[in-house]
């Protein structure tokens, strides 16, 4: 469906009357589903073992990268929002709170083709520490200790947002 972005500025006040933490992605194509790229095409001769895939890829980014880092990352959490920064293929998929950069996503580069914006109401955590990367279950220590009775955000477990906490150099 076209849209002028007079309509896209009201339907975007019409959520915003929510007033949920809502998260934005644009793709620039309607066709896409929200898979990370390290899930894109790979089922196919990887036996279906993804982990081991970015468990190399992350290997190896940090053997190449940490002689030219000025401050490495602490976490494997930290290590996975870099290496998406570079452009390496990994599980995370970037979402915004700013509505015009998710459409800029959608729309830059691609004229032929549908754009579409998601959008999720739910909430999301500068502190990533306390899960783990790979499950988004709370880490083992934080399974003992853990921040909230209950699941801070309704799919974790199988999906955790979080906000990566770095300063971008480049």
């Amino acid at each position: 469906m076209n849209k002028s972005i007079e309509e896209f500025w009201q339907d975007f006040n019409k959520l915003m009357l929510n007033k949920k933490s809502t998260l934005f992605r644009g793709v620039s194509r309607q066709a896409y589903e929200l898979i990370p790229s390290i899930g894109r095409g790979t089922k196919e001769g990887t036996r279906n073992d993804i982990s081991s895939i970015e468990d190399n890829i992350l290997s190896e980014f940090k053997r190449l990268s940490t002689p030219t880092i000025v401050e490495p990352p602490s976490t494997d959490f930290e290590w996975l929002f870099l290496a998406q920064h570079y452009g390496l293929p990994t599980r995370l998929l970037d979402w915004s709170t700013n509505p015009l950069a998710a459409l800029y996503f959608a729309i830059e580069g691609d004229d032929e083709n549908d754009a579409y914006l998601y959008h999720t109401n739910t909430g999301f955590t500068d502190d990533f520490e306390i899960f783990d990367y790979k499950t988004a279950n709370y880490t083992e220590e934080h399974k003992e200790k853990p921040v909230a009775i209950f699941a801070i955000q309704s799919h974790q477990g199988n999906v955790v947002f979080v906000r990566p906490k770095y300063s971008d150099k480049r």
